[in-house]
This record gives structure tokens, C-alpha cells and sequence, in this order.
């Protein structure tokens, strides 16, 4: 989880937002996801989120970022 929170910020460092819109999302019961763009000042980012339900609570399961058109 630390590697993780490390690994965000650098790359939210290099990469500041400027808009994030979702595109598309579904799910199933126990899981969701959702697709977007992330517009950062160099580049524009195709964003997939995996969300795990336990607990009655939404955990982040996988978290991609991908350059557009890559």
C-alpha cells in the first residue's frame, strides 16, 4: 500500500490534472469499474479502475494509467 501511495504522488507530481471524464462504466455485483481520459498539461491518459466491494466498502483493486493512442 506504501509502494503504491508512493508511486501515485510521483506520478501525480509529473502529471497534474487539468480534467478527468469518464467514459464508460459497469459492473457486476461485488465489482465495478470505470474507463476515462485524464488531461494533464503534456499528455492525455486512458484511465481503467478496478473497485472490489468487501465490507460494504469500495476498495481500489487495480489502478492503469496509459498514454492515449498507446
Amino acid at each position: 500500500r506504501q509502494q503504491a501511495e508512493l508511486i501515485l504522488k510521483d506520478f501525480f507530481a509529473r502529471n497534474t490534472p487539468v480534467s478527468f471524464t469518464v467514459l464508460h462504466k459497469g459492473g457486476k455485483e461485488g465489482s465495478q469499474y470505470a474507463i476515462g481520459n485524464l488531461v494533464t498539461p503534456n499528455d492525455v491518459f486512458r484511465v481503467t479502475i478496478y473497485l472490489k466491494v468487501k465490507d460494504n466498502k469500495s476498495l481500489i483493486h487495480q489502478l492503469r494509467f496509459e498514454k492515449d493512442g498507446e
